[in-house]
């Protein structure tokens, strides 16, 4: 596991000019978040190297193209809508809902309107995550100012969380800060491509190792 205090960014006040008033301003250290950056992406490529479930949060209807191409190109969870309090913590009864409205084969006593409703209700809350059933082995967040719900969820059962952070929050919830503008949908965009390119490079990776294991079972039953 990589060191958590290699990515914690040391922001220092600064004097900068604002319509002529010299202010004090917090900015982020470019040096910092490459090497938040980079860290993060290793850590990304290890758990996909190892089979690991990597979840991505942005909450905000503006993430569903990233969310979408994500999920096509690399197969894995997300959650682009509103969080859903008990997502990771009360698996079982999410479970049981999808086996209720998800397969659409609830039988209790109501109008197939009602039913209906019900069933894409439940599709549309958890759309992103119900192919994926498995607690994550890390959760990435984009805009992370705005996932505090979800960030004391991810930090209640203990699972590595990856995002970006700005300089307004308490980057200490996250086990590996990214310092950035966590608002930039640019800077979103860019940082989900670099994570799919991580994943890519781990699963690419994870084949190559369970093919050579596989060739040294064949030999050893051979012999």
């Amino acid at each position: 596991m990589l060191n958590k205090t290699k990515f914690i960014n040391k922001i220092k006040p600064k004097k900068v000019k604002i319509h002529g008033k010299v202010v004090k301003r917090l900015v982020i250290n470019p040096k910092d978040t490459l090497i938040g950056l980079k860290g993060g992406l290793k850590l990304v490529k290890d758990i996909s190297v190892s089979g690991g479930t990597i979840l991505l949060v942005g909450n905000g209807r503006k993430y569903k193209y990233l969310m979408e191409s994500y999920a096509r190109e690399v197969k894995q969870p997300f959650m682009y809508r509103r969080w859903v309090h008990g997502l990771l913590s009360n698996d079982t009864l999410l479970k049981d809902h999808l086996l209720r409205y998800g397969s659409k084969i609830d039988r209790a006593p109501m109008s197939d309107w009602l039913r209906r409703n019900k069933v894409t209700d439940f599709l549309i809350r958890y759309e992103g995550y119900l192919n994926n059933l498995n607690q994550p082995s890390l959760v990435i967040f984009l805009n992370t100012s705005q996932l505090s719900d979800a960030l004391d969820e991810v930090n209640s059962l203990n699972i590595p969380s990856l995002g970006l952070a700005t300089t307004s929050m308490d980057r200490s919830k996250l086990t590996y800060p990214i310092p950035s503008n966590d608002q930039s949908l640019k800077t979103s965009a860019l940082f989900v491509e670099l994570v799919k390119e991580a994943i890519k490079e781990g699963v690419k990776q994870r084949k190559t190792v369970l093919k050579h294991m596989a060739k040294k079972v064949n030999k050893t039953n051979k012999k």
